[in-house]
């Protein structure tokens, strides 16, 4: 695929649908601090030739309120497995910098990405609580699962056993009770034409506070940091399986507050 001179592409990972095709989006940027743009391009030789790209969304990842973990990909790209009509459908989640917060939005083409239906909210919350770095995975029966992190719970309050699992004593910056500033695991089902099915579902036992042990990719004198991309999704069996960072400390086994991975799991409707 040609690339544009100043444009970084990132963020790729190809679908495979069961007629062989595949479908790859990618996340293109001129800087952390400039917008996205989500675009896709498919196969029909197993990678030899691809299709001209094709545009399917700008957003704006303008950075999260309150904290200093900076923004990841903000995009997620599936396939179904399953044809509706004459094509599998496509599937684009992705955040946006809306205001004062950060949102996260689906859309679906149904035409091979000619055409990409109007984006649909994710997260239901009525708050400015963001929820943001998608992950997308699309079940066997068409079902459409999105796990994404969520800060719409405040941080625990000063003197409670859930502050001292989130390790908030460790936390310089005065967390306790604070809104939009910890972090949980929450997980949206729709249906293949994106019917939302229920609500948002918490899936982290305990909130986290991501300022804990959060590396600082620039430098010590830096506070600029990150979370980690090493976020997951699958449905398969009946279940949705997500991987996610936490750094909570429930029962003794991460006594450093330490950036973890959580294994989730919750029956696919």
């Amino acid at each position: 695929m040609e690339q544009v001179r100043g444009v970084g592409d990132n963020g790729s990972f190809p679908r495979v649908t069961p007629d062989g095709g595949v479908w790859l989006a990618t996340a293109s940027t001129r800087g952390l601090s400039s917008g996205l743009t989500m675009s896709f391009t498919s196969s029909r030789n197993g990678g030899r030739a691809w299709a001209r790209r094709r545009v399917i969304v700008r957003h704006d990842v303008d950075g999260y309120r309150n904290t200093t973990f900076r923004a990841a990909f903000g995009e997620a790209f599936a396939v179904g497995p399953r044809k509706i009509g004459r094509f599998y459908p496509l599937y684009a989640a992705y955040e946006d910098a809306t205001g004062s917060s950060t949102t996260l939005f689906i859309r679906t083409s149904f035409d091979g990405g000619r055409h990409w239906r109007r984006p649909v909210q994710v997260n239901d919350n009525a708050d400015d609580g963001e929820a943001l770095q998608p992950n997308l995975a699309v079940a066997p029966n068409g079902t459409v699962a999105i796990a994404f992190y969520d800060r719409r719970l405040p941080c625990p309050e000063r003197d409670t056993p859930e502050a001292m699992v989130a390790g908030l004593l460790f936390d310089p910056r005065g967390a306790y009770g604070r809104r939009n500033y910890c972090v949980n695991t929450a997980v949206q089902f729709f249906r293949a034409n994106l019917r939302p099915v229920g609500h948002n579902v918490r899936l982290s036992p305990h909130t986290w506070d991501p300022q804990l042990s959060a590396p600082r990719y620039d430098c010590i004198c830096n506070p600029a940091s990150f979370i980690g991309d090493y976020f997951g999704i699958d449905s398969r069996g009946g279940f949705t399986y997500t991987a996610s960072v936490e750094t909570y400390n429930a029962a003794g086994e991460n006594p450093g507050y330490h950036q973890q991975q959580l294994v989730s799991k919750i029956r696919t409707p």
